[in-house]
């Protein structure tokens, strides 16, 4: 009942934006709108579905795996617990910082700010001994991962608009859900295969590290190609 489509629906626009006279949005950077048909040609859209792959593998075999991992060490599950809590607390308070650097820096440069040092310190859980050390990580960890659903959501919107946005998105969401719940999986199985989780996080850690160096690759498409509907259209008029 209080929902609405979209801001333009109540005469406002996203983010701030102003009207001209006219009604036209001022907002110069304002993107055009790819259809899914156009986005799924674009090599833009497979290089930022990848990137959220990847991301997404060692985003969660770390929350699945993580309590298990830190009690392979020895240590108690009450400091199990509160690693993983203060990871979740630092992830939570990571998106309000990681949004207002989308809005001020290259999202590909964001994204990059974001994955790599979170590669970098799934690498480091993996000599830690300290319960205390632990903690620190869970804090640091917590905080570059927790940006990465808030970056993507901004990627997506930014590279190919925001009208078929839900479409593109019901094409990417099956992928992200199969990659989240092999994951885990696959960590798990090495985890069987040799009794230590430090493959399995080495492993997704690079995954984070890989897609930071794919931000690298990007570059925002131009406008949608013309389809034939619109060219009629416009020979019409």
């Amino acid at each position: 009942l209080f929902l609405r489509r979209s801001p333009e629906d109540i005469g406002l626009l996203p983010d701030g934006n102003t009207c001209d006279s006219d009604g036209e949005d001022t907002e110069e950077n304002e993107v055009s709108s790819w259809t899914l048909k156009q986005s799924i040609r674009n090599t833009q859209f497979w290089i930022l579905l990848l990137i959220q792959c990847l991301g997404l593998s060692g985003l969660v075999v770390v929350l699945f795996h993580e309590v298990a991992y830190i009690q392979d060490k020895g240590l108690t599950i009450q400091s199990a617990t509160l690693v993983a809590t203060l990871l979740a607390t630092s992830a939570m308070i990571s998106k309000l910082p990681f949004g207002y650097l989308a809005e001020k820096m290259d999202i590909r440069r964001v994204l990059a700010l974001c994955l790599i040092p979170a590669g970098l310190s799934t690498y480091m859980i993996i000599p830690i001994e300290s319960a205390w050390i632990l903690v620190i990580w869970g804090i640091t960890h917590g905080f570059f991962m927790g940006g990465f659903p808030t970056l993507t959501n901004v990627a997506l919107p930014e590279y190919f608009g925001r009208q078929y946005m839900g479409s593109i998105r019901g094409v990417i969401a099956p992928i992200t859900m199969i990659i989240s719940a092999l994951s885990p999986l696959i960590a798990g199985i090495l985890w069987e295969e040799s009794y230590s989780y430090s493959v399995a996080f080495f492993l997704f850690g690079s995954a984070w590290i890989t897609g930071g160096l794919l931000t690298f690759t990007l570059s925002k498409p131009k406008d949608p190609p013309v389809t034939k509907y619109i060219s009629a259209q416009k020979v019409q008029v």
